[in-house]
């Protein structure tokens, strides 16, 4: 016990408190084998990266190409900006006119595999619960990396030398992470802004002194009433997937909101990649709308089609170019179109056809409570904090990150990004 001179703790085992436990086991490797260091990790569950494994429909997105202070969201922008300073966030493409920033090298330091799909690096095994367990089984081997499942901290206590003790353990420790809150909770069948499980989830760090910024969920699936889901008839094509585009005509600005990407219709409304997006861009007030075939717009559809009124042109076949032969009849149904080819249907027919391929009207979505979402908004802000190092600006030695931080980003690795810069600039700086 003697030999010891640091004890480090990470309250977590999400993607950041993971990662953070790597990163310093690399730094301090000779330190740990010479039991000169001590880290502990406490996880509330039986196992390591819970929600982890679940990720990217159970493939896990670890990063995106397009990623840039536009794709993840704060209540600070000016704090939010900053992390795209740090060293550990590398200037990549240029897509769209933006520079696009890659942390695709810390996942190579970590040593986990992965391959490209669009857009989008995915892990090579396609199995994330397998990675995330090699990943703890990693930790478990190294030496003086204690790991403590199915302990939940509920009470920290600081010393007069800004050293912290934590219930239940005789250990004082030297450095304290905290990477939990936010979606923590997902199980639980209570509201997270509820007053019980606001205090359980954030008092740890409300009692330093932290701001607490609105917390909500954020990447939601969409649902509707019955008596919509009724109207829609979306059980008739449940399951049936598309890459197409989600927008919205805003009321108060021209410009559209939109996004394109995967889209899954599901028994009580839509989910998938481009819906998860949608519900955190969506001002919630504007009109939605579906375009199922997002290479043309109404106006080139209408051109389009008015092309093969001439001669014998299938109006299934042209539309399951793009969709599945279920989901072209469905849509096509719902026009009330008894004509098999362009030739033979009316002018209003063909505007019908347009609506319902490329501005298909929806019922006003609503999301889903915390349970069924994917992250959280809000959190600690970001004021609080020194972005360069992590460390609280409230009391030393603490240091605060992941999902718990108010700062969020889109679908598709983003959050997954984050973390692993998070976690390169604590060990850097612990």
């Amino acid at each position: 016990m003697e030999n010891i001179s640091k004890i480090i703790g990470i309250i977590g085992a999400g993607p950041a408190g993971i990662f953070t436990a790597l990163f310093l086991a690399k730094k301090y490797k000779a330190e740990l084998q010479a039991g000169k260091i001590e880290i502990h990790i406490f996880e509330k569950n039986k196992k390591l990266g819970k929600k982890l494994k679940l990720t990217g429909g159970g493939r896990m997105n670890i990063s995106n190409k397009i990623l840039n202070p536009n794709t993840f969201f704060s209540s600070n922008n000016r704090k939010k900006e900053h992390f795209f300073k740090s060293k550990f966030f590398k200037k990549s493409e240029i897509i769209d006119s933006i520079q696009q920033f890659s942390v695709i090298h810390l996942f190579d330091e970590l040593e986990i595999k992965y391959f490209w799909e669009k857009n989008r690096a995915m892990l090579k095994s396609e199995n994330a619960k397998s990675d995330v367990e090699a990943l703890q089984a990693r930790l478990e081997k190294i030496k003086n990396i204690f790991i403590h499942v199915n302990t939940e901290i509920n009470s920290i206590t600081t010393t007069e030398n800004n050293k912290f003790i934590l219930e239940n353990n005789n250990k004082i420790f030297d450095n304290l992470i905290i990477t939990t809150g936010g979606m923590l909770q997902m199980e639980d069948k209570k509201p997270l802004n509820s007053q019980l499980n606001k205090q359980k989830t954030y008092s740890l760090l409300e009692q330093f002194g932290h701001t607490i910024q609105k917390t909500s969920p954020s990447l939601s699936p969409f649902r509707f009433s019955k008596e919509e889901i009724a109207t829609l008839h979306f059980a008739e094509v449940a399951g049936q997937s598309f890459t197409g585009k989600i927008y919205a005509k805003n009321v108060n600005i021209k410009k559209n909101t939109e996004v394109i990407d995967d889209i899954l219709i599901t028994h009580v409304g839509l989910s998938g990649p481009a819906i998860l997006d949608f519900s955190a861009l969506w001002d919630k007030k504007s009109d939605v709308f579906l375009n199922f075939i997002p290479e043309y717009t109404e106006k080139t559809l209408t051109k389009k089609l008015q092309n093969l009124r001439n001669g014998k042109n299938n109006i299934l076949s042209f539309f399951t170019q793009f969709v599945s032969k279920k989901l072209a009849k469905f849509l096509i149904e719902k026009t009330k179109i008894k004509n098999l080819f362009f030739a033979d249907i009316t002018k209003q027919e063909l505007r019908n056809l347009v609506s319902a391929f490329c501005g298909f009207s929806l019922p006003k979505p609503e999301l889903f409570p915390y349970q069924a979402c994917w992250t959280t908004k809000g959190g600690v802000s970001l004021s609080d904090i020194n972005v360069s190092t992590l460390e609280s600006k409230k009391i030393s030695n603490l240091f605060i990150a992941g999902e718990i931080l108010d700062i969020d980003g889109l679908c598709g690795g983003y959050h997954i990004s984050l973390c692993a810069l998070q976690a390169k600039i604590i060990s850097e700086n612990i």
